[in-house]
Order: C-alpha cells, then sequence, then structure tokens
C-alpha cells in the first residue's frame, strides 16, 4: 500500500515539473520587426535561415515533442532564453544600426567558423545542417546587408 502512494505521489510529482516546465509560449509574431520580413532574403536563403536559426534566435519557435519533458525541456528553454539574448530576429528592426552591423558581423564569423547552428542542435535538426554552398548563400546575403548598412 505504502508503495503504490509513493509511486502516485511521484507520478504526481512529475506531471507538475513537466508541467512547470514547459517552453516559454510564444511571444506575438511581428511581420514590420522581423529580420526576413524587413530584409527580404532569396527564398532558398530564408529556408535555410529558418530552419537553423528561427528555434533559438526568434519568438517564432517550434518545439519537438520531447522538449515538454523535464530535464530536457529546462535545458532547452535555457538555451533558447540564451540565444534570444543574443539576438532575436523577431525583433530585427528595433536594432540600432550599429547594433546590426555587429549582429551581421558575428553571424558571419560564426557561420564561417561553423559554430552556428551548434553540434547539439544539428543532432536532432539535421535539415538545419548546411552544406558548404549554402553556408556561402548566406554568407553572400549576409555581407550585402552589411553592405547596404554602411550606405549614408
Amino acid at each position: 500500500m505504502k508503495k503504490k502512494v509513493l509511486i502516485i505521489i511521484v507520478a504526481i510529482g512529475y506531471v507538475i515539473v513537466t508541467v512547470l516546465s514547459l517552453p516559454d509560449t510564444p511571444k506575438v509574431y511581428s511581420e514590420d520587426m522581423d529580420f526576413l520580413a524587413i530584409t527580404n532574403p532569396p527564398i532558398d536563403v530564408q529556408g535555410l535561415v529558418k530552419s537553423a536559426c528561427y528555434d533559438c534566435h526568434s519568438t517564432e519557435a517550434s518545439f519537438p515533442i520531447y522538449a515538454y519533458f523535464p530535464p530536457i525541456s529546462n535545458w532547452i528553454k535555457g538555451h533558447v532564453r540564451h540565444g534570444k539574448g543574443k539576438l532575436n530576429f523577431s525583433k530585427w528592426e528595433s536594432y540600432t544600426i550599429e547594433e546590426k552591423r555587429e549582429i551581421l558581423g558575428l553571424i558571419n564569423d560564426e557561420i564561417v567558423k561553423k559554430e552556428m547552428p551548434p553540434s547539439n542542435y544539428l543532432i536532432m535538426h539535421s535539415d538545419a545542417e548546411w552544406s558548404k554552398k549554402e553556408s556561402e548563400m548566406v554568407i553572400s546575403f549576409i555581407n550585402r546587408l552589411s553592405q547596404e548598412l554602411e550606405k549614408p
């Protein structure tokens, strides 16, 4: 009898922890602030950026089923919060020109060094892994944006 009560208490505790650990609810999307909507990249580049960057660097994160169970949910929530703290594509227009230049430079460096998307993300999101040609397409677009920001 005591064993059954203990199992029920543990199960209820797990359900409560799971509910409290759910990933943050995405904020309302605003096209007039979004990087892809404002910069209008070629469709190929748009798809690459969306699949490899937007889950952690925008309010449009789509969470897989395993993201709703602790301790994974806690790790994912922290990772996304950290990513959006560094760069949030959903609020691109709120950045100053200087911030945009700096961000574009960092994006370029991260892609060249193959640090983004991170390898632990690629394990579960193989569609986010770019070929050399795809990386070059995104870098080319980023460089064009940087040059446009240099214009008066």
